[in-house]
């Protein structure tokens, strides 16, 4: 069977395993984990995700962003995220061995462009890899393979 290129790369410095737990009412909840803390980052809601990874991005400086993002809070006020003493703690296999209650997916934003992500995503259950050019289709891409893997229980009812 043909592996996905995540797989393949699993020693990117900014590869995540990001794992579902939670999927009701369209909001989805879960834990981030990355190469650079033994703890998971909790998230309640699809903001929260994406601010965390973003913060997640600003520490490792990778991807760099091409551009500054704006916000309604004063400059000073405003959390970069950024850290001086950046080291890995896990290795890609601990990293890989994580797995969400409903999906699990590994996350690799290539580049930070036009305020918007743009990487690739492999759904870990399915072994299926997609691109995406912006955070609007990361979330496209993980809503529908939640409402597939929904379908899927649904006919096992049945």
């Amino acid at each position: 069977m043909k592996k996905g290129r995540l797989l393949l790369e699993r020693e990117l410095p900014n590869l995540v395993c990001l794992c579902i737990d939670r999927n009701q009412d369209g909001e989805i909840g879960g834990r981030i984990y990355s190469r650079y803390s033994r703890e998971p980052e909790n998230f309640d809601n699809i903001v929260q995700m994406i601010r965390n990874l973003e913060a997640f991005y600003n520490r490792i400086s990778f991807p760099q962003s091409s551009m500054q993002l704006r916000g309604f809070a004063k400059e000073e006020e405003q959390d970069t995220g950024k850290s001086e003493d950046i080291r890995k703690l896990l290795d890609a296999e601990t990293l890989l061995n994580n797995k969400g209650e409903h999906v699990t997916f590994l996350l690799a934003v290539r580049f930070r462009q036009n305020a918007t992500w743009q990487g690739e995503i492999y759904w870990v259950e399915e072994k299926k890899e997609e691109k995406f050019k912006s955070v609007l289709e990361l979330l496209i891409l993980i809503d529908n393979a939640l409402f597939m893997k929904s379908r899927e229980k649904t006919r096992e009812k049945w």
